[in-house]
């Protein structure tokens, strides 16, 4: 017997009776498990302290160090509390087993050990492992989007200016106004009102906060701005210093203006995050507090009814036997007055597409469908009808619905805020009905409420830092540093200019870095719609980004005439290729000309893609690790690159269903390859 939905895990069990330990040992190894055997709680500390095991089964008395002593010493390593342990106690005493949970345990089971129990014990404890290391995912996901997020805001792009305060007249502004603000330099100073406009919103109330400004302070507005020249609103940020003549007046403001419009929007993901952890966590309180399902699903409906703004909720189950779908608990919609369940055949509702595809379905008018003809969503007069598959063991039991009678604008962020709650109920009733059929004591609920508060508040101090602690140095100093060289430089030392040089260059290097940060990120989150590509067009389209760079090596480029078309995402191909070839191009030996060889293998129902270069080659041993972000052969430190494009490749061809890897003599060069399936 196996565990439900269970992984092989490495299990330490700690029994000192032999034919108890060989029925625990077999039990554990028949649901797959890797079983570590000691006789006594000094051996099986040994053994814990060695590698983190996550499930410990425990006899309570042992000879030596007890359970007890053992529960203690374990919990107080490092990764001690990352463990679920699992006490064997022959005494069922109330006083007894108190002990064993106030110690440390995390569940119990009675000697002589009743193997059915046993395994239902095993099944709660293999979520609870499972459920940690979806926690552990979740956190490394966080920390990926809260990279993303820091490189958004580090906006480099920014205008520099002068105003002459006396003549109010606009003396100089860089070349970026027509990347930032949408307008020509030229067309600022002849146009004394739309400088003022774009740069000092507030007019002369500008001037007179400035002149109350304390010496050396500066003043930093921030305001949108529409119009022909910038499409859509664009928030800009203007940060402003005065120059004072000898009296303390005012006569000139320099200035940075930046285009912040990502800012803005991150600001406003992040805060619409907020408020959906916010309800997860409402909805987290009311399915503790709850006593049976029944009891929870309204208050919980209620909770999303309000959070999402559909008046309509309904939690769909599946009946597989009579394939129909059963509305046992709906906000919205009249139940049948004797109580029952609403049943609706899987054909007449659109929530039938979802039983069958496994997937969401977003439809802007419900009453257009012919999948929606049940009597009773037809006299509802329903338009938008999201409904969200509930998976529980890799299989959709249910759905969740929202619906309105209104046309609901509908975007990405709803369709995975709602299948965020779809995924989140169907893990609770799952986990309510074992809890039911378990009987599960009360304080499982409480600890599983405070673990949930504790990562709320993590999330609420990643969100403040992020809202208020991330600046941009980068860009002021490469900024500033572009001004000093052009209008200083010639008064300065060739040292001090080969500094600024530097200085440049470096931000150049760091926005190469968040180049590719960004397009990382893009791959994680961006929606991927997997369709027949022609690998002929990728090719040729990769080979004219790269053409001047091709040129610039003097490559000799082969590629196979008539590659197949495959199954996957045409500019996600053309990004994994380009960084392919661009390290082909990169990584040469000094004095070797550069060749590339771009072939297909037939994989049966794949086809799997060469890209060969002659180049300086990857150690056996870094092979592997080169698809990891920021990893970087030795041997290529001092050569460009940011240590990104080869996590880039790979997490592309995720996005589109494929794989990657790499065959490589080091001196020789390397024959990267990615495999997808046909078209």
């Amino acid at each position: 017997m196996t565990g439900e939905g269970s992984e092989s895990l490495p299990v330490l069990l700690v029994e000192d009776d032999v034919e108890e330990r060989w029925l625990l040992s077999e039990i554990l190894r028949s649901r797959g498990h890797t079983v570590t055997v000691c006789e006594s709680a000094e051996a099986g500390l040994d053994a814990y302290r060695e590698g983190l095991h996550p499930l410990v089964v425990l006899d309570w008395v042992l000879p030596g160090l007890s359970g007890r002593d053992f529960l203690r010493a374990a919990r107080s390593l490092p990764h001690g509390k990352r463990s679920v342990i699992v006490v064997v106690t022959g005494k069922e005493e109330p006083t007894v087993l108190r002990e064993v949970l106030d110690a440390g345990a995390d569940d119990y089971v009675a000697k002589p050990v009743d193997q059915g129990l046993l395994n239902v014990r095993l099944t709660i404890a293999e979520r609870e492992v499972r459920a940690a290391r979806e926690r552990e995912r979740a956190e490394s996901e966080l920390g990926r989007k809260r990279r993303e997020i820091q490189a958004l805001f580090e906006n480099l792009d920014e205008v520099f200016f002068s105003v002459d305060v006396l003549e109010e007249e606009l003396i100089q502004i860089s070349p970026a106004v027509r990347k930032v603000l949408g307008y020509d330099a030229t067309e600022l100073k002849e146009d004394p009102a739309l400088w003022r406009r774009l740069l000092l919103p507030e007019g002369r109330q500008v001037l007179d906060r400035v002149s109350d400004l304390p010496d050396g302070e500066s003043l930093t507005l921030e305001h949108s701005i529409d119009g022909s020249a910038t499409p859509g609103t664009r928030w800009i940020e203007v940060h402003l210093k005065p120059e004072r003549n000898v009296d303390g007046r005012v006569v000139r403001l320099d200035g940075i203006a930046s285009d912040v419009s990502e800012r803005k929007r991150s600001q406003e993901e992040l805060a619409s995050r907020n408020r959906e952890l916010l309800t997860l966590h409402r909805i987290s309180e009311l399915t503790l507090e709850a006593k049976s399902l029944e009891q929870a699903y309204d208050d919980i409906l209620g909770e999303i009814s309000r959070a999402t703004g559909f008046p309509i909720a309904a939690i769909e189950t599946y009946d597989s036997v009579r394939e129909r779908m059963v509305i046992s608990a709906a906000r919205g919609i009249p139940l049948p007055e004797d109580g029952s369940s609403l049943a609706i055949p899987l054909s007449e509702t659109l929530t039938g597409l979802v039983i069958r595809t496994g997937r969401p379905v977003v439809e802007s008018d419900a009453r257009t469908r012919s999948e929606h003809g049940h009597r009773a969503l037809r006299k509802l007069d329903l338009r938008t009808y999201l409904s969200f598959p509930m998976y529980v063991s890799g299989e959709v039991t249910g759905a969740l619905t929202l619906a309105h009678q209104e046309v609901v604008p509908t975007d990405a962020r709803l369709v995975r805020w709602g299948g965020s709650l779809a995924n989140y109920l169907a893990t609770f009733i799952d986990r309510k009905r074992s809890q039911e059929a378990l009987r599960e004591s009360e304080h499982r609920y409480r600890a599983l409420a405070e673990r949930l508060q504790e990562a709320n508040q993590e999330l609420e101090t990643f969100a403040y830092s992020v809202s208020h602690d991330l600046r941009a140095p980068l860009r002021t100093m490469q900024g500033f540093a572009h001004t000093l060289l052009s209008r200083f430089g010639d008064e300065l030392p060739e040292e001090g200019r080969d500094y600024l040089r530097r200085i440049v260059a470096s931000g150049r290097q760091s926005e190469e870095l968040i180049r590719d940060l960004l397009t990382y990120s893009r791959l994680s989150f961006e929606e991927v719609q997997v369709r027949p590509v022609d690998l002929n067009e990728v090719v040729q389209r990769t080979l004219e980004q790269l053409e001047a760079d091709l040129r610039d090596a003097g490559a000799r480029v082969e590629v196979e005439e008539d590659l197949p078309r495959v199954q996957g995402h045409s500019s996600t191909l053309i990004q994994v290729l380009s960084n392919l070839a661009s390290n082909g191009i990169k990584f040469v030996p000094e004095g070797r000309k550069v060749r590339l060889n771009i072939h297909q293998e037939d994989r049966g129902n794949r086809v799997r893609l060469w890209v060969e270069d002659n180049g300086i080659g990857i150690p056996e041993d870094q092979q592997e690790k080169v698809f990891d972000a920021f990893e970087r052969l030795t041997q290529t430190q001092t050569l460009p690159g940011t240590g990104i494009g080869l996590a880039i490749v790979r997490r592309g061809m995720e996005r589109v269903g494929g794989t990657a890897g790499v065959q490589s003599t080091p001196g020789e060069g390397s024959r990267f390859w990615i495999e997808l399936p046909k078209a």
